[in-house]
């Protein structure tokens, strides 16, 4: 048990960059190979579409910064640079705090797929959009 609490952070570190790499990839793919196809410029659109699309673009691009966000921590920790002399005080041993980092980054790990995923699917919908009218 101890052990398996001991890699237990690792574990999910680990986790984390693989989705982050296998979830970029897939938006890189489906950009760059051009599988999404539709026009180039939300302008081109019909009007009643127009408005639509640039929602949904801009809905995508937030889905997908939050996404990207949630990944990177869950993968790499928060930002923070903190002294010495304040790792494991608080009365609390090291194994808890790596557990409940442990949990922290296994909920950003999953809020970044679906944020991720979200993101996927507004700029599939949007540039579907796009191609109509």
């Amino acid at each position: 048990m101890r052990r398996a609490l001991a890699q237990e952070l690792g574990r999910v570190r680990e986790v984390a960059v693989a989705w982050r790499i296998g979830l970029g990839a897939i938006l890189a793919g489906l950009v760059d190979f051009r599988l999404i196809k539709g026009r180039s410029d939300v302008g081109q659109a019909a009007p009643q579409w127009a408005v639509t699309a640039g929602l949904l673009l801009l809905a995508a691009l937030v889905a997908g910064g939050f996404g990207a966000l949630s990944l990177l921590r869950a993968a790499h920790s928060r930002p923070y640079a903190g002294r010495v002399a304040d790792v494991g005080t608080g009365g609390r041993p090291f194994a808890v705090e790596d557990h409940e980092e442990a949990l922290t980054s296994a909920r950003y790990l999953r809020n970044g797929i679906v944020l991720t995923c979200l993101c996927t699917g507004l700029l599939v919908a949007a540039v579907d959009r796009r191609t109509e009218g």
